[in-house]
């Protein structure tokens, strides 16, 4: 059994096409898969980071906050000002996301067209895309904002003006306090460290998502360098494929081909359609269908990847090798060993 050999010619064995939809859908689907989880992340990312910012902001402002509601200002004057701060930080952003996301997205559309060969598509901005943004750079940090922002502003006082800020005194500040053999230094790094340990949980978190990011992205380039680069082309061991509308004479094509300058060699394959179905079972409409290759052997272009099973023999005659995606729908049994 081999990874490549007969190829089916689409997944719901079926000739007839949408055509509203594009034949390569499904591979600019994945694109668009990958893309997507990368933005959610990404979002997740940065909105732990506005919470981690915000509670940061509000822990250090704990005095100022103190004095505010001392003087006689109310929880919704307090709501008011990080709010608004939120919001422009969000809008500014705004500013910058909206073209940098318009030239990236052009760049990319213009990428899989080439692909497809299509003539690029001029620069854009789309409306659906612009509302999406806006909503997630204004609207998101809000909500990451809420719990911080209502901490800061129920904070009573006599909270505000002590030294503790956001998340009190903690056992561990104690227990530290009592320590006579570690060094100041040490003792002010693990107490500055765990002196809140929700933002602590925050921070790991996001580099943990960070960390997650990166190895997606390391993960999906070697995957597709090494299947595009190294791994078809110990497949398929040719630089040029042509397809005959018409049976040709094959030694009339290959003398052709040979005498042209920079090639080294040529093979003229066969080409049909057929059904595949396990021995006895009747015909049925609901058999698979698939593209049967003939190629001369032994094969100089071809280099099959055998998972079970031998390659063919220059004495076959009623003989194939199915690629593993075929067998397994066609219920073919196979086994290594």
């Amino acid at each position: 059994m081999d990874t490549g050999g007969i190829i089916p010619t689409d997944s719901g064995d079926s000739r007839l096409y949408d055509p509203n939809q594009h034949a390569d859908q499904n591979s600019v689907d994945a694109v668009f898969l990958i893309l997507g989880v990368m933005g959610g992340l990404a979002l997740v990312l940065g909105l732990l980071l506005v919470y981690n910012t915000i509670t940061a902001i509000v822990g250090q402002q704990m005095t100022q906050i103190g004095v505010m509601k001392a003087i006689g200002a109310g929880a919704s004057r307090i709501l008011l000002i990080y709010f608004s701060g939120v919001l422009i930080y969000g809008g500014l952003a705004l500013l910058v996301t909206i073209p940098l996301s318009a030239l990236g997205s052009q760049q990319l559309s213009n990428f899989l067209l080439s692909v497809f060969n299509l003539d690029p598509s001029p620069l854009t901005l789309s409306p659906t895309a612009a509302l999406v943004q806006t909503a997630i750079a204004l609207l998101a940090p809000l909500l990451a904002a809420l719990a911080p922002v209502f901490a800061g502003a129920r904070i009573t006082v006599r909270e505000a003006i002590s030294t503790y800020g956001l998340g009190g005194g903690s056992g561990l500040e104690r227990l530290l306090a009592k320590v006579q053999r570690i060094s100041r230094l040490i003792l002010l790094t693990l107490n500055n460290t765990f002196r809140n340990r929700g933002r602590v949980t925050v921070t790991q978190l996001a580099l943990v998502v960070s960390g997650l990011m990166f190895m997606m992205i390391m993960a999906v380039q070697d995957s597709v360098a090494y299947t595009f680069g190294d791994l078809i082309f110990s497949i398929l061991k040719f630089n040029v494929s042509l397809q005959f509308e018409e049976p040709e004479r094959m030694q009339e094509v290959e003398r052709l081909t040979l005498a042209y300058p920079g090639v080294k060699n040529v093979e003229m394959w066969g080409l049909a359609e057929a059904k595949i179905r396990p021995a006895g079972q009747r015909e049925s409409n609901t058999d698979k269908t698939a593209t049967l290759f003939g190629v001369p052997l032994p094969t100089q272009l071809y280099g099959p990847q055998l998972r079970v099973g031998r390659w063919l023999q220059p004495g076959d005659t009623n003989a194939v090798v199915l690629n593993q995606k075929l067998a397994e729908e066609a219920g073919v049994a196979w086994a290594i060993g």
